[in-house]
């Protein structure tokens, strides 16, 4: 069986590397000066498209790329240039920088594309990096948390710590400030998550439009190492050994900790991109070309190319790949960046994700125990697949966002108590199981909470993009003044907004998602777009964080990760199970439901058990999302306010624009 990539064998090294259409591939050696290429060694052409070679006097560690010739014919989809050096999918570790020039080009007009370039780029690129004993991984201590136990709190490893003030600055930003001993460990388990997603790192390149606006990629959404820890944040330490404290540190505290994966498409962009690896290697093979202009690519991730998710040889390297950040590098689940990418086939169209890469992936033994949350969408035709990703897939659910945001929005709440009812309990009409759906009101993409009470309109000219890029619908009320105001009745009414927000999350089926600083009032200064903005804008300042807010996540958190009827495996239909109620006592009929000017109601879930015991109570929640106080009078039973999102006062009464959380009194 073929192994790709480079291994130690008995008697040297093997190499082998997958070119349908390539006629000659040569493994390029480079002295430790990362220069000087000393060796080029010819791999022979096997069955399938496989290239191998064995190397028997092949030093312990080395420097090395690839080179591969054959048509350079972009109507035909070749772009071969042998004198291009080329990356290992495979490479595990690499040395030295990527320097922007033109000898990255497989062209020489760059308006057009047009032209065959001959110049070398050997120097201007990392090099791949070959250890016989590469890092051990330790016996990995996972928390296999259950789903129904699952709060997922999304970070930016740098942004999270590059200003945390107890931390040392060299740590700041880096692997090394989440390893043993680490505040930031105490600081994620107080919270009372479960799991921390690291947007990703994977080694990324910036965006060639970047560099000229004095920015660069951020976020890290654009890959082309997919088994390599990013140098970026790397304290100069081994990165492997550092992202496996990092992790072990996770474990130890009883957290998980999941990735966010993006094998939708690489750094090498559109037809004016660089040629680093994959299209150097076999363009054809590993990208999602346009079928009447093979010269362009399929683009339905919007970031210039497409991997070819239908290709046996893509589906393998993204299978590998995902096995050496679980099994290797320990980490327990990922979340795919336009998981509807994977879902095609090899000509681009929709495939039934059940029928596809994405059911390889949840197929894979090696990824047995992993969670797995897809992003159900992309842009390309029948790219919405919410709801389709079945097996152990969960998703996350814009749907959820969208419908918990309208319910406080004063301008679009007409009908938005009815049609949030759905996902107030689990989304069934798009998901078998309420566990599948990710709920979140914000993510990394998009407003913050801060700024989502806080302006109407997004504010992304430091982009550079003129306030073009971002999502223009955002169902943002910024309360009467657009951003920060000193005025303190609409302060008080922001935090009043955050906090039915927050509970709206919490307080639903399915397994809720947090953003990072949401919890602390971190701002973007209205950028809904920030991924190019390395700096204060996305670093969380921790010395201006909302001490009451935090206090007020921490107390729900707590209270809601005890309560099993706030977290059920299955849909409730079953009368009871739940039953629906208006706040003055009577159960809701279908001329209430059928109100378009709906604005508060009571839900009541029955005890998992049924027993009504103070470790499993019934609970009730009611929601006002009007502009006036209404009296309450809560279904029967003996019940004891838990949490409200506006503060103590009369029990009877159900205040404003606020939802409120009830446990049933045990005898």
């Amino acid at each position: 069986m073929i192994k790709p990539g480079l291994h130690r064998t008995e008697t040297g090294i093997s190499a082998a590397l997958f070119s349908e259409h390539a006629e000659g591939v040569y493994l390029c050696i480079f002295a430790d000066d990362l220069q000087t290429e000393t060796e080029r060694l010819p791999l022979t052409r096997g069955a399938d498209g496989w290239w191998s070679a064995q190397w028997n006097q092949a030093p312990e560690c080395f420097a090395y790329g690839f080179r591969v010739s054959g048509p350079y014919d972009p109507a035909q989809g070749h772009r071969f240039n042998a004198n291009k050096l080329l990356a290992d999918p495979y490479a595990k570790a690499l040395r030295g920088e990527l320097t922007d020039d033109p000898a990255l080009y497989g062209f020489t007009d760059f308006e057009t594309g047009d032209g065959f370039s001959t110049l070398d780029s050997a120097g201007f690129v990392p090099k791949c990096w070959f250890e016989s004993t590469p890092s051990a991984p330790p016996p990995w201590n996972r928390p296999n948390t259950r789903w129904r136990d699952t709060v997922i709190y999304e970070t930016h490893l740098k942004g999270f710590s590059q200003q945390h003030p107890a931390l040392p600055a060299a740590a700041q930003g880096t692997f090394e400030a989440f390893g043993p001993h680490s505040p930031l460990m105490a600081y994620f388990a107080e919270l009372g998550i479960s799991a921390v997603e690291f947007m990703p790192l994977m080694e990324f390149y910036d965006e060639r439009h970047l560099k000229p606006l004095g920015l660069c990629n951020y976020w890290g959404y654009n890959p082309q190492h997919f088994f390599v820890p990013t140098a970026r944040y790397s304290a100069g330490n081994d990165p492997v050994l550092a992202v496996q404290q990092a992790v072990q540190s996770f474990h130890d505290t009883g957290l998980e900790v999941l990735l966010d994966v993006v094998f939708n498409h690489t750094a090498e962009s559109d037809h004016l991109g660089p040629t680093l690896s994959f299209r150097g290697i076999d363009n054809a093979s590993y990208y999602h070309l346009q079928p009447g202009d093979k010269a362009r690519y399929f683009n339905p991730t919007g970031t210039g190319n497409a991997l070819n998710a239908g290709h046996p040889v893509v589906q393998q390297l993204v299978l590998d790949a995902l096995a050496y950040w679980h099994d290797i590098l320990g980490f327990d689940g990922f979340r795919f960046d336009l998981a509807s990418t994977l879902a095609r086939d090899t000509s681009g169209k929709m495939q039934s994700p059940s029928n596809s890469l994405t059911a390889l992936i949840d197929q894979e033994p090696r990824l047995a125990r992993a969670k797995l949350i897809a992003e159900p969408w992309d842009i390309g035709e029948d790219g919405y697949q919410l709801g389709q990703f079945d097996g152990r897939w969960t998703e996350w659910n814009d749907r959820f966002r969208d419908s918990a945001r309208a319910l406080w929005h004063p301008a679009h709440q007409r009908g938005a108590l009815r049609r949030f009812a759905d996902h107030l309990l689990g989304s069934a009409n798009s998901f078998e199981r309420p566990l599948q759906s990710i709920n979140f009101i914000t993510a990394h993409d998009g407003f913050t909470l801060a700024d989502l009470v806080s302006y109407d309109h997004k504010h992304n000219a430091a982009n550079g993009e003129q306030n073009r890029d971002g999502h223009g619908h955002n169902l943002s009320w910024n309360h009467g003044v657009e951003g920060p105001t000193v005025s303190s009745s609409i302060r008080a009414e922001r935090s009043r907004t955050q906090r039915a927000l927050l509970l709206t999350l919490l307080l639903s089926q399915g397994v809720p998602m947090l953003s990072m600083g949401d919890e602390l009032g971190h701002s973007q200064a209205g950028n809904n777009n920030a991924y190019c903005q390395d700096g204060p804008t996305s670093w969380l300042d921790w010395t201006a964080r909302d001490n009451d807010l935090l206090a007020f996540v921490k107390d729900a958190l707590a209270r809601v990760g005890r309560l099993p009827a706030l977290r059920q495996a299955k849909h409730l239909h079953k009368a009871h199970e739940v039953t629906w109620w208006r706040p003055d006592a009577l159960q809701m009929c279908a001329s209430d439901w059928e109100n378009e000017g709906l604005c508060a109601l009571v839900l009541h879930l029955a005890s998992v058990s049924g027993k009504n015991s103070a470790s499993d109570p019934a609970v009730a929640i009611a929601l006002n999302i009007g502009d006036h106080d209404l009296g309450l009078q809560l279904p029967p039973g003996d019940w004891q306010r838990s949490l409200t999102s506006a503060g103590d006062g009369n029990l009877e009464l159900l205040p404003r624009r606020s939802i409120m959380l009830f446990e049933g009194l045990v005898a």
